[in-house]
């Protein structure tokens, strides 16, 4: 059976077992969002309509994929680094509006950033770069576009790795 989110049975199910607070499964957190944050959600919604970088870059220095396998979400990252900064990044995937969004926003943030920088970038970095309260459940889709980012080029220098593949996500 497929809950509507509206449905209040379904909403009280989804309490976070420590607080007791009802999981936002939309990820935009409790209660009305104030005008600073309808706005924010507007874009949210926009990256996710019309993503940024949305591409395979075909010379890529390296190529990740990455998966969230609570909820399915999955994506590829395709960038070319070059003396130490991002000169290209596209990717391709599936999933929520907030992993994509958020992949679309990480993604026009780090072309041009040296490498060590995109290394140092953080869930409190994609958070404001979203703009509005992530629920728990929703903070692993919106990380999964930067986490899948790091970890291929952390996977760098070792061109023949597993880190390191050509291959589109199924």
């Amino acid at each position: 059976m497929v809950w509507d989110v509206r449905d209040e049975r379904w909403r009280q199910t989804m309490r976070d077992p420590d607080t007791g607070r009802i999981i936002d499964p939309a990820g935009i957190g409790d209660g009305p969002l104030t005008e600073e944050q309808q706005v924010y959600k507007e874009n949210i919604i926009d990256h996710y309509k019309h993503p940024r970088n949305k591409k395979h870059v075909q010379e890529a220095t390296v190529v990740r994929a990455g998966v969230n396998p609570s909820c399915g979400d999955s994506l590829q990252v395709s960038i070319i680094v070059h003396d130490g900064v991002v000169q290209d990044f596209g990717f391709e995937g599936k999933g929520c509006a907030i992993s994509q969004a958020a992949m679309s926003m990480v993604s026009e943030r780090i072309i041009g950033l040296p490498a060590d920088e995109v290394m140092r970038m953080t869930r409190e970095d994609v958070a404001a770069m979203l703009g509005i309260p992530i629920g728990i459940v929703r903070m692993k889709c919106a990380m999964l576009g930067l986490r899948t980012t790091q970890a291929a080029i952390k996977g760098m220098p070792d061109e023949t790795s597993d880190s390191a593949y050509e291959g589109k996500v199924q």
